[in-house]
């Protein structure tokens, strides 16, 4: 019997968060795998100019590479810690808001070479984006940060 205990432990240990980051990673970007995060072989954050005072901001996989998983937040320069600004609900079936619309994660394991989304935030306030992308369960890659900018 105990060994059956383990063995599920284990599996749903496996296969946890399919569905996206838990909000305990709101802050940190920490998927919380267990694995080591890596540092960025590529990945990058750009973002668009605003319409209407909405960014556009693209998170992008290097060449011929994928994510299957992400987080991904805007912070205050001032710090480095605090979040700030809105993400819009997300148009497409791949990701969803968190960290009460300051962050956005993935909602199902596809492949993505990049991914989209809307944010609106302060003006005034001097901001960068950070994320975090999963490519497999023990590899995962942190610190992919954006350039800083006035809202």
């Amino acid at each position: 019997m105990f060994r059956y205990l383990i063995v599920g432990f284990c599996v749903g240990y496996v296969i946890a968060y399919p569905e996206g980051a838990p909000e305990s990673a709101c802050g940190n970007l920490s998927p919380q795998h267990g694995a080591d995060v890596k540092p960025n072989p590529g990945y990058t954050i750009a973002y668009s100019q605003p319409n209407n005072g909405v960014y556009t901001v693209t998170l992008n996989a290097p060449r011929n590479t994928s994510f299957k998983g992400f987080i991904i937040q805007a912070f205050d320069s001032r710090d480095g810690k605090t979040t700030v600004g809105q993400f819009a609900a997300p148009n497409g079936p791949h990701s969803k808001l968190i960290c009460n619309g300051a962050g956005v994660t993935h909602t199902e394991r596809n492949p993505l070479t990049s991914v989209q989304l809307q944010w609106q935030g302060t003006p005034g306030t001097k901001v960068y984006f950070k994320a975090t992308v999963v490519v497999k369960y023990d590899e995962i890659y942190g610190d992919i940060v954006s350039g800083e900018f006035t809202v």
